[in-house]
């Protein structure tokens, strides 16, 4: 379960999408130290919260622009 932050393509400081229960659920925040299945994310009210990581949906960033 270590890989789990590779086959999510998520890594510490990105941007995700909480979609786990209760009244967070499709809350963007940043995410902190995941490892072993687990990370926390730092939503943007600035509350933590410890969840599963596959929990969290990471967003896409945009890719810079060419000129």
């Amino acid at each position: 379960m270590a890989g789990r932050a590779d086959r999510v393509g998520a890594g510490e400081g990105d941007r995700v999408v909480y979609l786990g229960i209760g009244q967070r659920r499709g809350k963007h925040g940043d995410l902190s130290s995941p490892s072993k299945g687990f990370c926390t994310v730092r939503f943007d009210d600035g509350v933590p919260l410890l969840c599963p990581l596959k929990d969290c949906h990471p967003i896409p960033r945009r890719p810079r622009p060419d000129f």
